[in-house]
């Protein structure tokens, strides 16, 4: 053995280096399970977001004047005084069996469903709505207008549909109060993307679209951050509360054909395998270590390929005449500017909603109480941020 090392010095450095550092990582990776045991940590993932755009302070006027009376008959979904008691319980959980009806809601109409949102140990109640699906398989607006010549088309994920508020409290539904002489119709989706429109605009445009005969359409997409991770389904997707991403319809990226499509997440064995291996170290969450980066050159193109023919699909198969990318208010977003900027270059229509952020970022009452969806006045917020948008433009 002496002679081997003698002969051999720089191998024995290089193996006591690869076996200090495996012990090194070893001994990380078990102080942090021990940590997270005595509730020292969370084990959870956290996705990268960049610096804050600047604040429009005379918009976030004018919006505070114009929602003064909402603010002040606003009641929240649950007590505060209750939500503080069951606040440390974990994350909520919802009444499934809806949620995966809506999935497959290509072709039911008319009918009633009672979401429902609860906590995880004691079952306390964080909302109970009812929500009604319209002829077109979309979410009721009440007052639409059954004679308007111009229609706003609004998709979207929960955000556009209206979890946790009553059919008019959406913000599509608000849009509709604001432009009475429009017909909206809100054909958002809890967990959607634009990966779920796109697939029906390619293969089941005919379940909704058609029947909805619009003459001069205008299409509104409202990006939230988690659209990104729903359409690539990065390593921390794979396990845990947020592994019903990889249910969902997969495009990958072809260099001569874009965004291809290539069935279900899940369908990609080895690499969800290879996910889960690397995803069960607490280092990787710890460190925040994300695969594909969701800020990266792969993740950005394929979106907003999948952006641009989702616009190009409405404009042949929808009739629809205008589509915009709309920024949802937040304190920040996964892609920008670099998601910005290539949407702009790829010619789709941005309007960006984040520039009231200051008034969004001083009133906790704009997001239901225990939930990060937004509250009605949140949603009142959104239309009338987008309703000022669209007239400058």
């Amino acid at each position: 053995m002496k002679s081997l090392l003698k002969r051999y010095p720089r191998l024995f450095v290089l193996v006591t280096g690869c076996f200090l550092s495996v012990g090194m990582l070893l001994f990380f990776e078990l102080s942090l399970r021990a940590i997270d045991h005595f509730g020292w940590y969370k084990h959870e993932r956290r996705f990268p977001v960049s610096a804050r755009n600047p604040s429009d302070l005379e918009l976030a006027k004018e919006m505070s004047i114009a929602m003064s009376a909402s603010v002040k008959k606003y009641v929240p979904n649950m007590d505060p005084e209750i939500a503080k008691q069951v606040a440390d319980e974990g994350p909520s959980v919802s009444d499934r069996e809806p949620y995966d009806f809506f999935h497959n809601i290509y072709h039911k109409h008319n009918l009633t469903y009672n979401l429902k949102r609860f906590t995880a140990k004691t079952k306390t109640p964080i909302y109970n709505t009812t929500v009604h699906f319209d002829e077109f398989g979309g979410r009721v607006v009440p007052g639409r207008s059954k004679t308007a010549s111009e229609q706003f088309v609004f998709i979207g994920c929960s955000f556009t549909f209206g979890e946790g508020v009553e059919d008019e409290n959406s913000y599509p539904a608000y849009f509709q109060k604001l432009r009475p002489n429009v017909q909206v119709y809100n054909l958002g989706m809890a967990g959607n993307t634009i990966t779920s429109h796109l697939f029906e605009l390619t293969y089941h445009s005919e379940a909704r679209f058609k029947k909805l005969k619009i003459k001069n359409g205008t299409m509104i997409y409202l990006f939230i951050d988690d659209h990104l991770p729903r359409v690539i389904a990065p390593l921390s997707t794979v396990s845990g509360e947020r592994s019903w991403i990889w249910q969902k319809h997969f495009y990958d990226w072809d260099d001569q054909k874009g965004a291809v499509y290539k069935g279900k997440h899940f369908e990609r064995r080895v690499r969800q395998w290879v996910y889960k291996f690397f995803e069960s170290f607490y280092l990787v969450g710890f460190l925040g270590l994300e695969y594909p980066s969701m800020r990266g050159d792969y993740a950005i193109q394929l979106f907003v390929d999948m952006v641009k023919k989702t616009k190009e699909l409405a404009m042949t198969k929808a009739n629809i005449k205008k589509f915009y990318f709309v920024f949802q208010p937040s304190i920040s977003s996964i892609g920008s500017p670099e998601l910005d900027k290539a949407l702009r270059e790829a010619g789709i229509d941005v309007l960006d909603l984040r520039l009231a952020e200051s008034y969004y970022m001083f009133n906790k009452n704009f997001e239901l109480v225990l939930d990060h969806h937004p509250s009605a006045l949140g949603n009142e917020l959104t239309a009338r941020l987008l309703d000022k948008k669209l007239q400058s433009q």
